[in-house]
């Protein structure tokens, strides 16, 4: 999901100009102030995470952050949920 997102989000929009997933290769091309547009910005998003272990609360912080920096905002407080099921 997340690979998806970021290229929603604007991401390389020519693959072949990394020959596959080499990740040095992308980093050059981010760095030589690579266009990016954000098209997922201002798009609101709900989270829901769950688990058997300890983790939950971790996972759901990680990921609203990663969707902040993509722009996107909370959907509001009952949109970010984390509960353990046991």
């Amino acid at each position: 999901m997340i690979d998806r997102l970021v290229c929603a989000d604007g991401g390389n929009p020519d693959p072949t100009s990394t020959h596959g997933k080499k990740a040095a290769q992308a980093k050059a091309l981010e760095l030589a102030d690579w266009d990016y547009p954000q098209h997922l910005a201002g798009r609101a998003f709900g989270v829901v995470v769950h688990g058997d272990t300890e983790g939950a609360q971790t996972l759901r912080r990680c990921l609203v952050d990663w969707l902040h920096g993509m722009g996107l905002v909370n959907a509001g407080s009952a949109a970010q949920l984390d509960r353990y099921m046991g």
